[in-house]
């Protein structure tokens, strides 16, 4: 019995929840316990191949060094073409197209143009962006909801607020653009780390 069968005896003893006959993939998912067997090799339709593990429902293809996306059930939700495309994270991910990024959701719909030298990732609704050196923050629709006028940016945290640095000074900033100097032994801790 190779591997891909014995997953797939696996699968039917377990109760998986979607199985490939045509693709070597399967995924199985519940609180105790997950499974997933990726296609790490198939082609897609379009003679893409799959060329990463299955993440957030989606895996990496490749076709003439330009990457795409396929679903869990095989379908291509995008077409090798970009450049580069990063893991999705909190529903998103970061797409590269000659030097500039964006993001796409998990249906392939691109929200924002290709106008960023460089991107962190979603968290807390929104990402980390930079245009032309300095950082900003846009929302999950594309849009700028701090503007680009930061040295560095660290992400917003659970209680709402990222830590920008502005004039060699860092500073707490919400999502409404507002700043509040950092307390010394933070400000103090940050220097040190650098």
């Amino acid at each position: 019995m190779n591997f891909r069968n014995f997953f797939f005896a696996l699968a039917l003893f377990i109760g998986f929840q979607s199985v490939s006959a045509q693709a070597s993939w399967a995924l199985y998912s519940n609180e105790d316990f997950a499974i997933e067997v990726t296609a790490i090799g198939e082609e897609t339709a379009s003679g893409a191949e799959v060329v990463s593990a299955y993440q957030e429902g989606v895996a990496l293809t490749k076709l003439y060094n330009k990457y795409g996306l396929v679903n869990a059930q095989g379908v291509e939700i995008i077409a090798p073409r970009y450049e580069e495309i990063r893991p999705f994270e909190n529903g998103y991910a970061a797409i590269r197209k000659g030097n500039k990024w964006s993001f796409i959701n998990k249906q392939g719909r691109k929200i924002s143009s290709f106008r960023f030298d460089w991107v962190g990732r979603f968290e807390q609704a929104a990402a980390a962006v930079q245009i032309n050196g300095k950082w900003g923050f846009i929302n999950e629709q594309g849009a700028l909801i701090v503007p680009a006028e930061f040295e560095a940016v660290r992400s917003f945290g659970q209680n709402g607020l990222a830590m920008v640095k502005k004039d060699g000074q860092w500073y707490n900033l919400n999502q409404k653009g507002e700043l509040t100097t950092l307390p010394s032994n933070l400000e103090q801790g940050l220097q040190a780390s650098r």
